[in-house]
């Protein structure tokens, strides 16, 4: 087996054995410990040993390419196929990158770190669902250096405003004060200043403070129209889209394949309509297109997209 080894992982009676360059499977063949082992990948290794996560659905991970991997079985499915251009783009120093899995919401989360310079560990998460096979992408304010699952906890419980007099004054009993409480399964992100964050769905900014960042649902298209060698002007978008609230989408448009974004156009979300279209004449110059769907709520979806594109006067779409 060739290179260091990175990472261990279980399967009932057998191991899964990862290096830097291969993959190997352990079986049991004989008692206590006796084990004969097979490649499952001599091209493809785990060269990034916290960029790895085991869930029900097999165990995924980020590869050198870069590329993130399912491997079911015997198998090795490239499900990063669709943000690889991002991540050759934009990932740097990929050994502090780091993988979790939620089972609440059954996605595999990749958090990585952007050649921007400005921090030392990860600012940026993409996220995988299994269930739509769609990826998403999310920018977080703080630098993350861990992620694992927990139980959020909502309760009646007693707090110190809500009692009259001294401690001793009290008259009731512990489960008079307790309250009772649900909870939920969520994932808590560990943070380079020590503390610790996780999601929430209801606060319209991260951490709830009032000079934070809006939470961004963020969607970007691959690279469109393929030939370098022709400037062409994308003069016409049509999108049909709908949202679940009251709200509004900005789309832009890059030339550049998403390296900058230099046109914007907003939209509004109506929430009487099942589905709308919209037109947008936006006319940009470029050799690779790409367009970025952004809107401060996440409750809307983009069915369809149109786009058309001017070569010398000529539709090359």
């Amino acid at each position: 087996m060739r290179g260091e080894g990175t990472r261990i992982f279980a399967e009932e009676d057998q191991m899964i054995l990862a290096s830097t360059e291969e993959i190997w499977r352990g079986r049991r063949v004989g008692l206590p410990y006796v084990f004969q082992f097979s490649p499952i990948s001599r091209d493809v290794g785990m060269p990034y040993k916290r960029a790895a996560v085991q869930c029900p659905y097999g165990i995924a991970f980020l590869s050198r390419e870069p590329q993130v991997y399912l491997m079911q079985g015997e198998q090795l499915a490239p499900i990063g196929t669709p943000i690889r251009d991002t991540l050759f783009r934009d990932l740097t120093d990929p050994w502090r990158a780091f993988m979790s899995y939620d089972p609440e919401h059954l996605t595999i989360s990749l958090f990585y770190k952007v050649k921007d310079g400005a921090t030392d560990y990860p600012t940026h998460e993409m996220r995988y669902h299994i269930d739509e096979k769609v990826w998403t992408r999310h920018i977080y304010q703080t630098q993350l250096t861990a992620a694992t699952v927990g139980t959020v906890s909502t309760s009646g419980l007693t707090t110190w405003q809500q009692l009259s007099g001294t401690i001793s004054a009290q008259t009731g009993s512990y489960l008079d004060y307790l309250g009772s409480g649900t909870g939920h399964d969520d994932t808590f992100l560990g943070t380079s200043g020590g503390t610790v964050v996780t999601y929430s769905q209801l606060r319209a900014k991260d951490y709830g403070g009032a000079s934070d960042d809006t939470v961004t649902a963020y969607i970007q298209t691959g690279a469109l129209f393929s030939d370098p060698w022709r400037t062409k002007y994308v003069d016409e978008i049509r999108i049909d889209n709908a949202g679940d609230s009251a709200s509004s989408l900005s789309i832009a448009v890059s030339g550049s394949a998403g390296a900058g974004y230099g046109n914007e156009q907003e939209v509004s979300l109506s929430l009487t309509s099942n589905s709308t279209q919209h037109r947008i004449n936006m006319g940009v110059p470029g050799d690779y297109f790409a367009l970025r769907f952004t809107s401060d709520d996440t409750g809307f979806a983009v069915s369809r997209v149109f786009v058309r594109a001017r070569d010398v006067g000529a539709n090359v779409i």
